[in-house]
């Protein structure tokens, strides 16, 4: 099954989740610039480039393609009460099926908006698309292990600790731990069910 179209919106309480699509550029560079050292702090540093308009311009067809293949499902977040404004990503990606079922949660907040559960709610979301919509078994999620905020976040939706992987992301010049969390679908059915 592949994740389809790619204009899927998902709504809670507070937010909206949408595709990215092309026309997004400056909504998402306008995130991105904003809260480089903030995300760059718990993840990879990005050249310059990955900053620009012209690159989002070149890279968000590829994202709707992938959408379309069912290889990833990526998602901003913005306040029902303030559309035009990315506070944030949920990205459902390295989506496997055949025996494995499973996908990897990826998410981040800007720095105005931590500590006000926007992850969590975030998250939930897509935790949600992806069983009932995608009808994945498996979503795995991982974080620093002094990343706190993220591993609370994990935990409150029902994430399970499973490992403990050493020097599994190269990044800020070093190999960095992590922990190796996971959720599965009670409710998935095998395909052809």
């Amino acid at each position: 099954m592949s994740v389809g179209r790619s204009d899927h919106v998902l709504e809670t309480e507070r937010l909206r989740l949408t595709m990215p699509q092309p026309g997004d550029e400056s909504t998402i560079c306008r995130y991105l610039v904003t809260n480089r050292a903030h995300l760059e702090s718990m993840g990879p540093a990005r050249p310059d480039d990955f900053y620009t308009e012209t690159h989002w311009a070149q890279r968000l067809p590829d994202m709707v393609e992938q959408h379309e293949q069912g290889a990833a499902a990526r998602f901003f977040v913005y306040l029902l009460d303030a559309p035009g404004e990315i506070i944030g990503q949920a990205n459902l990606f390295h989506i496997a099926r055949e025996s494995f079922q499973c996908a990897t949660l990826g998410y981040g907040v800007a720095e105005a908006h931590q500590g006000r559960g926007f992850a969590t709610e975030a998250c939930e979301a897509v935790v949600r698309f992806a069983f009932n919509e995608l009808n994945i078994h498996r979503v795995q999620a991982g974080h620093l292990p002094e990343n706190l905020a993220s591993a609370a976040v994990l935990r409150k939706l029902g994430f399970v600790p499973e490992g403990y992987a050493r020097d599994f992301l190269f990044f800020h010049g070093r190999w960095r731990d992590h922990v190796l969390t996971a959720r599965t679908n009670p409710d998935w059915k095998a395909p052809g069910a």
